[in-house]
């Protein structure tokens, strides 16, 4: 059987699978955003229609994955900070 991965609609791979009776598999698949923003994942297994699989809604899976900006660390929100009357900045090379 083929097994195919795709990201907002777009094939992201193909898998050819052999999943014998009662069994199941796991297939892993990394990924790197390209940008901020929803990415919408499907797996659909024969995506060719091929076999004769009663029950498509069966045979598909999603995921929406929400990717944010990145975020400056605020150092001062992880650290006590009772008492402090001053900061000083700087670099060190």
């Amino acid at each position: 059987m083929v097994l195919g991965f795709y990201v907002n609609g777009t094939v992201l791979k193909y898998y050819k699978i052999s999943i014998p009776h009662g069994d199941n598999v796991s297939i892993s698949e990394n990924y790197t955003f390209v940008s901020n923003g929803t990415y919408a994942f499907q797996a659909i297994a024969d995506p060719g229609d091929l076999l004769n699989i009663q029950d498509r809604s069966s045979a598909s899976s999603f995921a929406y994955v929400n990717v944010s900006p990145a975020e400056s660390p605020d150092v001062y929100s992880s650290i006590p900070n009772n008492d402090i009357i001053s900061t000083t900045s700087f670099t060190m090379s």
